[in-house]
């Protein structure tokens, strides 16, 4: 059975040393199609916007939904699927109705719940100012994503399950974790919050002898 690869919170801007966090492989942002995860965090990432200019993408994306869904069942516990897990997608940068909101992280969680029964997955977390995506333009602070996001009540008439799984693409600094945590924990029987993700944001070497122009 694969299975996931643990995130060094020292690695990344917003992590704290007892945040629990996993991923499947690794994204070289500005890279292109280089590579098999790449090539489906692309091909995920694909706007409303884009697939209209361009159709032939949304067979691309569908693709991409289903690897990226056989991916995730294969190192998930089908029992914890089952009784002890919400999974809570993180938001679209875009709010409901903007042209460009995407429920990519909703499909492939539906996805998986197609060949599981049992699973809890929940939209608690919801955008309610359209923000730049965080991957295209200047990345926001964590204070800066609470500030775009809101609970959803009606998604709360039961209960949460003992572990909350924030599930995103990339994992790049940390905020948008850190801010569905803060939004997460006051919720009544919150119990334990982890991040799964698709990805992680590969570390690019720095070149020493060209910090000195050399």
């Amino acid at each position: 059975m694969p299975r996931f690869q643990r995130i060094d919170p020292s690695e990344y801007d917003f992590l704290q040393d007892d945040d629990h966090c996993v991923y499947i492989g690794e994204y070289a942002s500005g890279e292109g199609y280089a590579g098999e995860i790449n090539q489906q965090i692309v091909n995920i990432k694909r706007t409303p916007t884009e697939l209209v200019a361009a159709p032939k993408f949304v067979y691309w994306k569908d693709r991409a939904i289903d690897y990226w869904g056989r991916r995730l069942l294969e190192r998930l516990s089908v029992q914890q699927i089952q009784n002890d897990i919400t999974f809570v997608p993180a938001p679209s940068s875009k709010a409901v109705g903007d042209p460009d909101h995407d429920d990519r992280l909703e499909r492939i969680l539906h996805h998986i719940e197609q060949r599981t029964q049992g699973m809890d997955i929940r939209p608690v977390i919801e955008t309610a100012n359209s923000r730049e995506c965080q991957h295209q333009h200047g990345r926001l602070s964590v204070d800066e994503m609470v500030a775009t996001m809101t609970v959803d009540q009606s998604q709360l008439e039961k209960p949460l399950r003992p572990i909350v799984v924030v599930f995103d693409d990339v994992m790049t600094r940390g905020a948008t974790y850190k801010a569905m945590q803060r939004l997460l924990a006051p919720i009544p029987n919150t119990g334990r919050v982890i991040g799964v993700f698709l990805a992680r944001a590969k570390r690019k070497p720095v070149d020493f002898a060209a910090l000195f122009g050399n």
